[in-house]
């Protein structure tokens, strides 16, 4: 999934948000991903939306004050637990006017072992995991949910994500660079 600022616009912002999940079980549940930021300096953002409470919670957030000319595939990943339904949101503002990302590789797994990464990516999400006195009733993530955004025909290829419009711009699903000299990757991650 991949998206070009190369408007005159600064602060523009996408969202991206999964389906609604069940509670996770008391282990909790690991999300990975891989990113490129080639450009970019402002925040990339991973919400966990609470469908019960209507409540927004940062559980992992990469603030980029300086743009990043590298443009390279980078791995992510950060854990959460959830008592109520939920969905994960991902939003990113763009601080300048020119840039690109792409996403790829989402997965789930239900695991209590999931680390905040890269190292500068940043949380204040403590999830107050219960000891439980009796089994709780859970539902894995389907696998439909994990995406790849190359061969689903679900969604235009966006698997069961929903890209949220706020304005008049929006993810894109390429293969190969993209239609600008110099920006997006060149080539999926894997």
């Amino acid at each position: 999934m991949f998206f070009e600022s190369n408007t005159n616009v600064v602060d523009q912002v996408l969202i991206i948000e999964s389906p609604t999940f069940d509670r996770t079980s008391t282990r909790g549940r690991c999300f990975t991903f891989w990113y490129y930021l080639k450009n970019f300096n402002g925040s990339f953002t991973f919400e966990l939306l609470d469908t019960k409470l209507l409540s927004l919670t940062v559980v992992w957030q990469l603030i980029v004050d300086e743009p990043i000319s590298s443009g390279q595939w980078e791995f992510a990943s950060f854990g959460f637990y959830s008592e109520n339904e939920y969905s994960v949101v991902n939003s990113l503002i763009f601080a300048n006017e020119l840039g690109s990302v792409a996403l790829d590789d989402f997965s789930f797994k239900e695991s209590h072992l999931c680390s905040v990464y890269p190292a500068a990516a940043q949380t204040s999400y403590q999830p107050n995991i219960p000891t439980p006195t009796k089994p709780m009733l859970t539902t894995k993530a389907p696998s439909s949910l994990d995406c790849d955004f190359e061969n689903s025909a679900l969604n235009g290829g966006f698997c069961a994500w929903q890209v949220v419009k706020t304005l008049p711009i929006e993810w894109t699903r390429n293969k190969g660079h993209s239609l600008s000299f110099g920006t997006g990757p060149q080539v999926d991650h894997t």
